[in-house]
């Protein structure tokens, strides 16, 4: 019984994880950077800075405690307000990303 729990939460997150990855790589393709960034680590912050019109030192702030909040909410809400999206989507956003950046793209 375990082993099919395993398999299904696998699956589950598998496909969540991909879906969150393919949401990124559009965001970051609309904002004008490259898609595979989303690949590469610090680069993809750096991109996802640029794509929603802050500067890219401001990834130095990831490694500063409380800064790297700040800095993910304020991506986050730039990124919705691109979309035209209010609030409750930036919150839903740094709350559960893999679930609310999806409907980023399903609601254009």
């Amino acid at each position: 019984m375990s082993g099919f729990v395993f398999v299904c939460v696998a699956t589950i997150s598998v496909t969540l994880f991909t879906l969150y990855l393919y949401t990124w790589m559009h965001v970051l393709d609309e904002g004008g950077q490259p898609w595979w960034a989303v690949f590469v680590p610090y680069y993809n912050l750096v991109c996802a800075l640029r794509s929603v019109g802050y500067s890219g030192w401001l990834a130095l702030l990831w490694f500063v405690p409380l800064g790297n909040l700040v800095l993910c909410i304020g991506v986050h809400m730039e990124a919705a307000r691109a979309y035209n999206k209010g609030p409750f989507t930036t919150l839903g956003i740094s709350l559960v990303p893999p679930v609310f950046m999806p409907l980023l793209l399903l609601e254009r």
